[in-house]
């Protein structure tokens, strides 16, 4: 149950971002993940809002840099594929 709260928080994270940039994210990409990359490119939206997300989430320290390294080491569905396709699979 915790993860999938946690899915569909990621999900929305990612749908609001996507409608607050008029569709101009990067696909899958969360806010968080998002500004940080931003701040390493000199964006002014980066550098003001990488900040305040770090904040808001005080408890997970440098989240904005996990949640890119995340997105960058492709790590952010781990335990996703529990149950590979098998050879008796309806799936080609």
């Amino acid at each position: 149950m915790k993860q999938r709260l946690f899915n569909l928080l990621v999900a929305l994270d990612q749908f609001l971002f996507c409608v607050a940039t008029l569709g101009g994210s990067m696909p899958d990409e969360t806010a968080s993940a998002a500004a940080y990359r931003g701040e390493l490119l000199g964006y002014w939206t980066g550098r003001v809002f990488r900040p305040l997300i770090d904040r808001v989430f005080w408890f997970d320290k440098r989240h904005c840099f996990q949640a890119y390294m995340s997105e960058v080491n492709r790590t952010q569905a781990q335990g996703y594929s529990k149950h590979p396709p098998t050879s008796s699979s309806p799936l080609p």
